[in-house]
């Protein structure tokens, strides 16, 4: 069968035509990216890698993981690179280490953009040289006392004299800022010291002339000097007060409610946390013991305490100030103080704090010194007490010899007035000589 085609022999050309030129497209555009190829290729580039250091000198490790990195070089170093089009430096971890530094973090240095220098650095820290340094603390003449704290307002008595040496070991150690003050018998109390905070790794001193409180005169005794505060009993013959209270002749006396005087013995003292334990051998005199509480209170609790505020001017019988626990911190945050806002004056310290079960929170300590905090603030306090928590007497109790615990029944009142009217007769004037 014969087949015949319908197109004529100039459209079948025209169509042959249009094929050799698309060939004839395709074959110039070949040759023309042929030409770019070699083009390029004659091309030559350069670029540099900077590592560098600071300080310099460091020892360069680098590696294309970060577990297998190899000694590279000393910075400052520049790596260069030839090439052609498109050269870029591949990824790459770098560590730098010097003597008497600090080894650098291992860095990571990703690939590079075509023809561009890459950068390198680190920053290297001196290594931290473990010191000892001191604290001379020395007074003239020796033998004074000890007092510091981080506050002027807040000073402890520690278990010191002078002079003492304090050695603090450590990196780069440097002596916090502190207070001071040195107080002996027979001398005036130096005035409060400040130290301020040390540079590192040097050591201080810190020093004190006293002056004497009396000048010797034949036939001529100094006045006796006489402290005067508050206690309560807690059974067995033994009774709670504060530690300063305690006279340099260690001469202690309580007076009673009915006004009978019964000496006491000193049988414990906490200096540093304030609290003092007396023995009384006349036990059976003593008025009813108060009950310690044996949860720490928690601010806003209501309490109250009985004590003998100025007793030469305002007599002595009990008198009863009442407030709220402003913060279970004291002065610089210091956790075995309570800040109350019941008032206090000379004469409350020793005295019982006591919530309103009738239980005792904390022993009366201080109150802030206005004058003080007035010629370094400009601003006067305004009834800002203190007391330590009952918790660090009962540590102090734990190492007395007792047979048995202390066994006691609280009083039965519910308000101010009932628990007063039970608990004022418990406690007693104390007098240190």
């Amino acid at each position: 069968m014969k087949i015949i085609s319908n197109k004529s022999p100039q459209t079948r050309l025209t169509q042959l035509i249009q094929k050799l030129n698309v060939l004839d497209w395709l074959f110039s555009a070949s040759i023309f990216l042929l030409f770019l190829t070699l083009l390029f290729s004659c091309v030559t580039t350069s670029i540099q890698e900077k590592i560098t250091s600071d300080p310099p000198g460091a020892y360069i490790y680098a590696g294309p993981t970060p577990d297998n990195l190899s000694y590279f070089g000393i910075t400052p170093t520049t790596g260069k690179k030839t090439g052609g089009f498109g050269l870029a430096f591949a990824s790459y971890y770098y560590q730098f280490k010097k003597p008497g530094y600090e080894n650098s973090d291992i860095l990571f240095v990703p690939q590079g953009p075509p023809n561009r220098d890459r950068y390198v650095h680190a920053n290297l820290k001196p290594k931290s040289q473990k010191t000892n340094i001191k604290r001379d603390i020395t007074s003239d003449p020796p033998g004074a006392t000890i007092y510091a704290g981080p506050s002027p307002y807040n000073l402890v008595m520690t278990p010191f004299t002078t002079p003492r040496t304090v050695y603090f070991e450590g990196i780069n150690p440097y002596w916090p800022a502190e207070y001071y003050q040195f107080k002996k018998p027979g001398y005036v109390d130096s005035e409060i010291i400040f130290k301020p905070q040390g540079a590192i790794s040097e050591s201080q001193y810190v020093h004190a002339n006293l002056k004497p409180k009396h000048l010797e005169t034949v036939g001529v005794q100094p006045p006796k000097i006489i402290n005067q505060g508050t206690a309560w009993p807690i059974g067995y013959g033994y009774v709670i007060t504060c530690a300063h209270l305690l006279g340099e002749l260690g001469k202690t006396t309580l007076i009673l409610p009915d006004g009978t005087r019964i000496r006491a013995k000193i049988e414990l003292t906490d200096k540093a946390n304030d609290i003092a334990v007396l023995k009384v051998k006349e036990s059976k005199k003593l008025p009813r013991p108060l009950v310690f509480a044996k949860t720490t209170a928690i601010t806003g609790t209501k309490v109250f305490t009985i004590g003998f505020p100025f007793s030469a001017s305002l007599g002595e019988k009990p008198k009863l100030t009442e407030g709220i626990i402003n913060s279970v911190y004291g002065i610089g945050d210091d956790p075995r103080f309570y800040q109350i806002s019941v008032p206090l004056h000379p004469g409350n310290s020793g005295g019982p704090l006591i919530n309103m079960k009738g239980e005792v929170i904390g022993v009366v300590t201080s109150t802030l010194d206005a004058i003080k905090v007035f010629e370094l603030s400009g601003t006067l306090p305004q009834n800002v007490n203190y007391a330590i928590k009952i918790q660090y007497a009962k540590l102090l109790l734990e190492t007395l010899p007792l047979k048995k615990a202390f066994n006691l029944s609280l009083p039965r009142g519910k308000t101010l007035a009932e628990l007063a009217s039970q608990l004022q007769d418990s406690v007693m004037i104390i007098e240190s000589e």
